[in-house]
């Protein structure tokens, strides 16, 4: 049998495993996309409907509230990063595929992702870099709303808002700090040496 064929088919059963690939990674960023659209509604959703029916309910019940806001922005924050981080993982082998595709057919065939111009600028893309200042919005928000709402509770000179304000301030530097680091997140192709 002719070697050029057995190349030229090994070459073509390759390209096809990566097309496929190719397929189940654009199936998972639509869904992350997905997700994080959600998630942004949800949040906002879901935390105007808390702030706004805090007043009907007993005191002790609206402070409790107001001291789980923080914290439950910090989580939903870390949820939308990992989205995003992995949003940007999956981004970054479709353009690999589209440069090991290209190499296999000798020929320019795929270059969205491995030419696009936002390509390695914003992590996870302009559409994850605007979730992720939305969401940083929405809870800064939140947090200026519960600390209006405790110190119409307990007064502006209380040592319990004096507490409370240290806390949604930590809350405030933390969701930042955790969006300023995003921008050094890179993807890292593991080598099957890497994996368990």
């Amino acid at each position: 049998m002719d070697s050029s064929k057995i190349t030229g088919i090994s070459i073509w059963n390759r390209i096809q495993i990566l097309t496929e690939e190719y397929r189940s990674l654009y199936a998972l960023l639509t869904f992350r996309l997905g997700v994080i659209d959600q998630r942004l509604a949800l949040v906002a959703g879901a935390l105007a409907t808390l702030l706004a029916g805090s007043p009907s309910l007993p005191r002790h019940h609206r402070v409790l509230l107001h001291w789980v806001v923080p914290a439950a922005c910090i989580w939903l924050h870390r949820i939308v990063l990992l989205h995003i981080q992995s949003k940007q993982d999956v981004l970054r082998r479709i353009a690999e595929i589209e440069c090991q595709i290209n190499r296999l057919a000798s020929s320019q065939l795929l270059v969205f992702q491995s030419q696009h111009p936002n390509r390695g600028r914003v992590v996870g893309g302009r559409s994850g870099f605007g979730s992720v200042l939305g969401i940083v919005l929405i809870c800064l928000l939140a947090l200026a709303i519960s600390l209006g709402f405790m110190a119409y509770e307990f007064g502006w000179s209380s040592s319990i808002l004096a507490g409370y304000s240290l806390y949604g301030i930590a809350a405030s530097v933390e969701l930042i700090r955790s969006t300023w680091r995003l921008r050094k997140y890179r993807y890292r192709k593991r080598l099957p040496s890497d994996i368990d």
